[in-house]
């Protein structure tokens, strides 16, 4: 694959696991994606795992606490660290969706470590994932 349409896929593929994950509240594309051995280091303290079951259990268990967020202003880079790895960052600002009582208006950003084979492959580690739930569970109710 070319740099510059590997670039555009790891970016399209970033956007997607974000919009999936704080527009829709959905774990499963985010989910889909981990690699056997990734690494997550969130904000918090107790916001750091390895392993895809492991990290996925800690996603799960907060999955009840996300609140559907409005996405805008974002902006994403990609660079390439050796032939299959890359570096991919997304950022955004954050505001709860109109349909839940909580005010909630963030800047967001997201980085990711994609390997990179003959396909696009998995996401190897994700960093800073979230760090709104600590905020949120405090304040939900729907409208």
């Amino acid at each position: 694959m070319k740099t510059s349409s590997t670039r555009r896929s790891l970016i399209a593929l970033a956007r997607r696991i974000l919009h999936s994950y704080f527009a829709s509240s959905s774990l499963d594309l985010l989910l889909a994606y981990l690699a056997p051995d990734v690494v997550w280091l969130g904000a918090g303290r107790e916001m750091s795992a390895e392993g895809r079951q492991r990290v996925g259990d800690i996603f799960r268990a907060s999955a009840n606490r996300l609140i559907p967020c409005v996405m805008s202003q974002e902006t994403y880079r990609a660079k390439e660290l050796t032939e299959d790895l890359w570096l991919v960052e997304g950022s955004c600002q954050l505001r709860a969706d109109s349909s839940y009582k909580v005010y909630l208006q963030e800047y967001q950003r997201c980085t990711f470590i994609f390997t990179v084979k003959k396909r696009l492959s998995q996401l190897y580690h994700r960093f800073d994932v979230t760090n709104r739930t600590s905020l949120i569970h405090k304040f939900k109710g729907k409208a």
